[in-house]
């Protein structure tokens, strides 16, 4: 079987030059009407909560060791081999509960998606896993194919996400802090 692969600049942690890892892809989607008041603010803040997302995965995947790549200026997580699907699953579903609590009165959905892939880093030749490579990651349809949707189905309990309120006051401070800079 051939794996999309992932061009990385060096081997980091337990993930080596010619391994398979476990890559997760996630994205946030939420109803138009959303977005209609203050598109630029609130296309900020879903982006946000994408990073907000994946920083709670990668810090709640102790065993797995979650680390945060990104390719093509999209980010992905990469698990050991040893990442509980279920508690991943579990996990995810948490966090798109939460989203239609912070999002009160917005459908809002979560798309996974939970691939392997092969790391490999430029300028170096895979002898042995070779029949291995596929396509690099950007170019691959990996993500569309294997992607599952997750809908709220309870009650958000966490608290993993950032507010709108919140957002709101950091990009305020930093207009002012901008503002604040140009004037001196």
């Amino acid at each position: 079987m051939k794996y999309p692969v992932i061009y990385v600049h060096h081997q980091f942690g337990t993930f080596k030059h010619g391994k398979t890892a476990q890559t997760l892809s996630i994205e946030l989607e939420v109803e138009e009407s959303f977005l209609q008041e203050d598109p630029q603010l609130r296309q900020g803040y879903l982006k946000q909560l994408t990073k907000d997302a994946y920083h709670t995965i990668e810090g709640q995947q102790v065993i797995a060791q979650a680390s945060r790549v990104q390719v093509e200026g999209k980010d992905y997580l990469l698990f050991t081999s040893n990442l509980d699907p279920r508690l991943l699953k579990r996990q995810l579903q948490q966090i798109v509960d939460e989203l239609a609590v912070r999002l009160e009165g917005h459908a809002v959905s979560l798309q996974a998606a939970l691939f392997r892939s092969l790391l490999k880093i430029e300028g170096k030749d895979l002898f042995l896993h070779a029949a291995k490579e596929g396509e690099p990651l950007g170019q691959s349809d990996i993500v569309a194919r294997t992607r599952k949707e997750l809908r709220p189905q309870g009650r958000g309990t966490t608290n993993f996400l950032t507010s709108l309120a919140q957002y709101q006051r950091k990009v305020e401070m930093q207009r002012s802090a901008e503002k604040g800079s140009d004037q001196a």
